[in-house]
């Protein structure tokens, strides 16, 4: 998903986020593509593209790397209900809208090991 230029883009929290057990699935099948460095399930409101207002994955890849869109609607796909559906939106580390994305407090835990 792109945002239109000069779109309002409204974010916060979810009044009623995604199960617990299916947003911790979604982090860890994120947490598997290296590229994928942060994960988020914030509420996002766009009048005309995303109206009403829902849960939207969004994706902040390593800077300089191409779409992985492939590989994270595959991800999904594996993790997701049938009858489930998730809007994608692919962010680079220095999107303006991250500050206020990461203050909904909606960041997926990656599963990922420190070494």
């Amino acid at each position: 998903m792109e945002i239109p230029a000069g779109a309002t883009v409204y974010i916060g929290p979810p009044a009623k986020p995604i199960a617990k057990p299916l947003s911790d699935a979604i982090g860890a099948a994120m947490g598997k593509i290296p590229e994928v460095v942060e994960a988020h399930l914030p509420m996002v409101f766009i009048e005309g593209q995303i109206d009403p207002a829902v849960q939207v994955l969004v994706v902040v890849l390593e800077e300089n790397r191409p779409s992985s869109h492939a590989r994270i609607s595959a991800a999904l796909g594996a993790v997701l209900p049938t009858s489930f559906y998730v809007d994608v939106m692919e962010s680079p580390t220095d999107d303006p809208l991250l500050p206020t994305i990461r203050k909904t407090g909606t960041q997926l835990d990656l599963n990922r090991k420190l070494n």
